[in-house]
């Protein structure tokens, strides 16, 4: 992989749950073109799976190009264009109702990666045993926190933390947020939906990112989500730079 300065290895995994009939979740495992995607369908709205699914499926149309600043116009375009495409289809076939998606996306070009996301789907690195999340929800009970009218630590229990404040398919028109970042030899990411991060802690997700291997990682992350009370459609993928 001419684009590539490190070894990658990913592997992903989303199950519908114990408790929803339907998989709003969508994910897009593309290591062979540097592109990984979660995509969550806004539950409770009309559509969210073909929300979800059209994002991986038209991510998943892109080759990887021939620097990270194209890499990132190319996925911000496409985006654009499914926010467009949802906001069409709501307008037409549903009378104005919402069909969205949280989106997280990680990107990977020579010596540094780039996270694109809108929603609540989240982003880690494990390094040297430190997990740190690369994104910050989009969510009321963030605003909040960026308002100083409640404690960070305050975020997670607070009645508006499932309010979304972005998405796909939401609003025109659509912001996506953007990092780029140096990777180091043995970093290690997790993309995830809600469904794993509602119900398992930072730190026991750092407790099986940092003694398991990629594919036994995922696994014991779906099922410990699920045993905890996961009550969502649970969407993960990990990623290797070695």
């Amino acid at each position: 992989m001419s684009w590539a300065n490190f070894d990658w290895r990913s592997h992903a995994r989303t199950d519908v749950g114990r408790v929803r009939k339907v998989n709003e979740d969508a994910c897009l495992d593309q290591g062979q073109h540097g592109l990984w995607v979660v995509a969550d369908g806004m539950g409770g709205h009309a559509a969210g799976d073909v929300a979800s699914q059209l994002i991986t499926q038209m991510l998943g149309e892109l080759k990887h190009p021939n620097s990270m600043a194209e890499f990132v116009d190319q996925v911000e375009q496409k985006l654009l264009e499914v926010n467009a495409r949802l906001l069409d289809i709501s307008a037409r076939e549903l009378d104005n109702q919402t069909i969205g998606s949280t989106v997280v996306c990680l990107l990977a070009h020579e010596d540094h990666c780039a996270v694109l996301w809108a929603g609540d789907s989240r982003a880690y690195r494990l390094r040297n045993g430190s997990l740190t999340m690369l994104i910050q929800e989009h969510t009321q009970a963030e605003e909040l926190v960026e308002q100083g009218l409640i404690a960070p630590e305050d975020a997670e229990s607070h009645p508006t933390f499932n309010i979304l404040t972005r998405a796909v398919g939401a609003q025109e028109p659509l912001y996506v947020d953007v990092d780029i970042f140096q990777v180091e030899k043995g970093d290690r990411f997790l993309l995830c939906s809600d469904g794993l991060n509602k119900a398992v802690t930072d730190p026991e997700i750092t407790e099986v990112l940092s003694s398991q291997q990629v594919t036994e990682s995922v696994d014991t992350l779906v099922v410990q989500a699920l045993d905890q009370g996961s009550r969502d459609n649970v969407t993960i993928i990990v990623i290797d730079a070695l």
